[in-house]
């Protein structure tokens, strides 16, 4: 039984806190340059790359197809990506930063990076260590799960 005005200690409210803490550092420091967290992340998982397609992206992110299409759209009118057809196949189309999108990426990846560092910084290295391979074990072990479910229709898009 839980004491009256104590924060719950379960793994769900746990995640949820986190989940809220890094929407607001993303909205905070993504959102005044137009993004929001999906756009910054194809944008950082293309710098990466140095490119990448749109295939690229829906394999390595958690992001259909569709909704890639649009968050492209939206990055290029920006001009953050450009389209460039491969000249041995036409069919395919490999998105680039712009030199605006590279530096804005760039500038974007610090100022995440110095405020999750902030929101870490009494958080020793052994217990960041341990906190990741705990997500890891956690991740290894929902995937097993799943992988031994029947398939199921597709899940609403929250």
């Amino acid at each position: 039984m839980q004491q009256q005005g104590t924060l719950p200690n379960d793994f769900g409210s746990s995640v949820t806190a986190l989940i809220n803490i890094v929407a607001t550092i993303m909205d905070d420091e993504v959102g005044p340059a137009g993004l929001n967290a999906l756009d910054f992340s194809i944008l950082r998982f293309c710098l990466g790359l140095g490119g990448c397609s749109a295939k690229d992206i829906t394999e390595a992110l958690p992001i259909d197809a569709s909704r890639v299409s649009r968050c492209v759209d939206k990055m290029v009118n920006m001009d953050f990506l450009r389209r460039r057809r491969l000249r041995t196949d036409r069919r395919v189309v490999r998105l680039e930063l712009t030199a605006k999108g590279k530096t804005t990426t760039l500038e974007l990846i610090g100022n995440v990076e110095a405020r999750q560092a902030s929101v870490l910084k009494d958080v020793s290295r052994r217990e960041f260590d341990g906190f990741i391979a705990t997500s890891q074990k956690v991740t290894a072990a929902f995937a097993a799960e799943e992988a031994a479910r029947p398939p199921r229709g597709p899940r609403p898009a929250y």
